[in-house]
């Protein structure tokens, strides 16, 4: 486990405060305006959420070597497995564009969101997220999808961003992913890691339908 230091703890907390926080202060904000505030409040608070919903971010990939993320990789100790063949199948495949299926995962998909700086890190080839499209300009939220970029998870959008070569990263249960991680226990009584995947056969559907790889 690498050492981690106080102020690279501080810096991820605040990272994760303004972009966890920032959307119910503003919530906050507006409600307070709308209530008891002048119409140039009210006015004020519209203008600040279309700004932070709409400006242009920066380019993800500058953060994929970062200090900052750095500081993430051993704030959460996320780790690679790194196989001898890595580099010659990356090769091989720099012409097809696949999806990334992560699954099981929590409320917010710690690992699946490092590994998009992690493999933009330390291969040619372009991986992005995906994710609802509220997501992409929900203030402050958005933020998250400075570690690598994103589109939403459209069916036309993937097919749009792999047919570009890119490597598109999703969660494949949804919402109900989340919910399926304290249910029942193994033979062992141990507890049980589940994918909701029974009732959700789109992505099967898209892959076999316009031919997109599907890598677990």
């Amino acid at each position: 486990r690498a050492p981690l230091t106080v102020v690279e703890a501080a810096t991820v907390l605040s990272f994760f405060a303004i972009i966890m926080g920032g959307p119910l202060l503003l919530l906050g904000a507006s409600v307070t305006a709308l209530a008891w505030g002048t119409w140039r409040h009210v006015a004020s608070m519209a203008v600040a959420t279309l700004v932070l919903a709409l400006h242009p971010m920066p380019d993800p990939r500058k953060l994929c070597t970062s200090r900052f993320t750095i500081c993430l990789y051993k704030y959460f100790t996320y780790r690679w497995l790194w196989v001898d063949d890595c580099r010659e199948k990356n090769e091989a495949d720099m012409d097809v564009g696949w999806i990334g299926a992560g699954a099981p995962h929590g409320v917010f998909p710690i690992a699946n969101v490092l590994c998009m700086p992690s493999i933009n890190a330390f291969t040619r080839k372009r991986f992005i997220g995906a994710s609802a499209s509220v997501v992409l300009r929900a203030p402050f939220l958005r933020y998250v999808l400075l570690l690598g970029g994103a589109t939403d998870v459209s069916s036309s959008s993937l097919v749009r961003a792999t047919r570009k070569k890119m490597c598109v990263g999703i969660v494949p249960d949804g919402i109900a992913g989340i919910f399926q991680q304290d249910v029942g226990s193994g033979n062992s009584g141990q507890h049980e890691e589940r994918v909701a995947m029974r009732s959700r056969k789109g992505l099967a559907r898209l892959s076999l339908k316009k031919g997109i790889p599907i890598m677990p």
